[in-house]
């Protein structure tokens, strides 16, 4: 959420009050709110904003847009809750080292995003906390996983990472991944779901190992094969932003 709260105010052209309580970041958010626009109609600055998010999380991919609209309000309200980052993950939280992308045609450079969006550090007891049982990417057994393109409350870009992660434990034999084409958190049919279930069953049981997707690279037409049935309004392949 630091990097969602963080990209707003710097295209906005505000600052966040961190510490300085409930009233003060809700006066921001207004702003920036008229800044970017809402998520379904938003201003050059809005799709600048939504630009950047889009390459944080994934890149361009089906039912981003829709994802976006679903959770758009509801990211800025998560800030609303810790205002002061007194809670532990608000104070484990940090986007240092983050580097942002933006696509050219919004005004702004690589350069100028990453130099211009505020760092927040983390609190080191915090964060030791929250690393006490940290993701390893060790696994000892098969693991398939199912995830929203459009899941903008854990991005899929979470995927990858953890794809990274078990790479570099050595343990990719045992990790299958799949990409639906949906928008929301969790969003998935009863179809898509039994069958992961069943081919895990396989699996474990037979040896028999099921197909994924390649989730490391472009994800513009990812999913098709395993989303059942395709969604209304299903955008077919994604165009890369302008």
């Amino acid at each position: 959420m630091i990097s969602w709260g963080e990209v707003a105010a710097y295209i906005a052209g505000v600052k966040l009050p961190i510490g300085q309580g409930t009233a003060a970041m809700g006066a921001v958010f207004q702003q920036i709110n008229t800044a970017l626009g809402p998520a379904d109609n938003p201003t050059q600055k809005g799709l600048a904003f939504q630009d950047v998010m889009m390459n944080l999380t994934g890149g361009p991919r089906p039912f981003f847009q829709q994802g976006i609209e679903q959770q758009y309000i509801v990211n800025f309200g998560l800030l609303l809750l810790d205002p002061n980052r007194q809670s532990l993950p608000g104070k484990a939280a940090t986007n240092v080292g983050v580097v942002y992308h933006i696509d050219p045609g919004f005004g702004i450079t690589d350069a100028e995003l990453n130099a211009g969006v505020e760092r927040l550090t983390a609190d080191a007891s915090a964060r030791a906390k929250a690393d006490a049982a940290p993701t390893t990417g060790r696994i000892t057994k098969p693991l398939l996983t199912i995830h929203g393109t459009g899941d903008l409350f854990v991005p899929i870009s979470m995927e990858q990472d953890y794809a990274q992660k078990v790479a570099a434990a050595g343990d990719s034999n045992l990790l299958v991944q799949r990409a639906i084409r949906s928008a929301g958190h969790c969003n998935f049919t009863g179809t898509e779901l039994t069958t992961a279930w069943d081919d895990l069953v396989d699996w474990v049981e037979h040896g028999v190992k099921p197909k994924g997707d390649d989730l490391s690279g472009d994800l513009t037409d990812i999913g098709k094969q395993f989303t059942d049935p395709l969604r209304s309004g299903d955008p077919g392949t994604v165009s890369v932003a302008p």
